[in-house]
Parts: C-alpha cells; structure tokens; sequence
C-alpha cells in the first residue's frame, strides 16, 4: 500500500493547522509545509466538507480545525482525503477466486492492522512528540 501525495501534504497541513490559535490561508500553510498552493486547495476543500476543518472568509480568515486535535484521527484524514483505503481490492469487493484464495487472511489481517493502527492516532499524538 502506498500513501499518496494528497494524504501526506494533508496531514502535513492538519499539524500546521494545530499548531496555531488563529486561522491560516492557504498561502501561509503553503509557504510553511512547501505545499504546491492548488494542490492544497483541493485538498483543504476536501477536508472541509468533511468536517475536519472549517474555514472563513475575509482579511483575517483561512481554515481551521474544527475539533481538538486530540478528537482528529489520523485515519478520518486519510479516509476524507482518499478515494480507496484499500492494501488490495479483494478485501473490498468481489474476487473471482474467493473461494479458492488462500492469501485473503493475510491480506484482510495486513488491511486490519493498518485500520486499526491510524484510526487509534490522533493528530494531538503528532504535535505532542
């Protein structure tokens, strides 16, 4: 499983997002990540409709965290932010070979493990260390 560009620059900018009180603009969180400005558009946009930051509008706006960090997990950043959170897409879906396959407990245990693992991570975990 390879984690993509927009889930890195994402979470890269939720740690710059908790870091501060106020709110940031793109540009600022851009500058301080070295984060491609649309790239980061898109992905704010993201984060926004689902509710993981907010945003406002005006000489002083930009985006903020809409909770804690200690309430953000790690996998609900992921998960807003990709398409498929999947090591395989027989996990998922329909295998041709599901009665016969031999490796889907692996690859189900592997998909576990790694769910597990980001949706027991908070953001405040990342800013705290």
């Amino acid at each position: 499983m390879r984690i993509s560009k927009k889930s890195q620059y994402g979470l890269r900018a939720m740690i710059c997002l908790s870091k501060s009180a106020e709110f940031l603009s793109l540009r600022e969180i851009s500058e301080e990540e070295e984060i491609p400005f649309n790239y980061l558009e898109k992905i704010c946009s993201k984060l926004e409709k689902s509710g993981i930051i907010i945003s406002k509008k005006g000489a002083h706006g930009g985006y903020a965290l809409a909770r804690s960090p200690k309430k953000i997990k790690i996998g609900e950043i992921m998960k807003a932010l990709e398409r498929k959170m999947v090591l395989i897409e027989c996990i998922k879906g329909e295998c041709p070979r599901k009665k016969s396959c031999r490796s889907i407990r692996a690859w189900k245990k592997l998909q576990k493990s790694i769910d597990k693992t980001i949706d027991s991570m908070t953001l405040y975990n990342l800013i705290k260390e």
